[in-house]
């Protein structure tokens, strides 16, 4: 589970012009399969993924307005990581940092991404 915020904006065709609305919050709902590649007895890894995120709002949350007369609000995100993980055998400190883009209606944004742990 996760949380995001954004604005309820929205595009008039009579007008042409998108209206600017109040900051909304959501909750996401993220569910994604990843596999690890690597040696058994090795700590450095590849680590590649794919799934889906669910918004309980239809939200502008990347804020691309810019692209016309199309609507790119949505409620449903593909999501994908590409990821160098090093993790020790034995346990101690561990990292990971990669490339996670997001998938929306019409656009792709790319993300980087890390994250730090330890491993027992």
């Amino acid at each position: 589970m996760g949380f995001v915020s954004a604005y309820d904006d929205y595009y008039d065709p009579t007008t042409g012009t998108y209206y600017g609305g109040d900051e909304q919050s959501a909750i996401t709902f993220p569910v994604q399969l990843n596999y690890i590649f690597g040696k058994n007895n090795s700590p450095h890894s590849f680590e590649v993924g794919g799934g889906l995120t669910y918004v309980t709002k239809k939200l502008n949350i990347m804020n691309f307005d810019s692209y016309g007369t199309d609507d790119h609000r949505t409620q449903l995100f593909g999501t994908f990581c590409f990821m160098y993980r090093r993790q020790p055998v034995n346990g101690g400190f561990s990292w990971r940092a990669g490339f996670t883009p997001l998938l929306g209606k019409g656009y792709i944004q790319a993300f980087a991404a890390a994250s730090v742990g330890y491993n027992f």
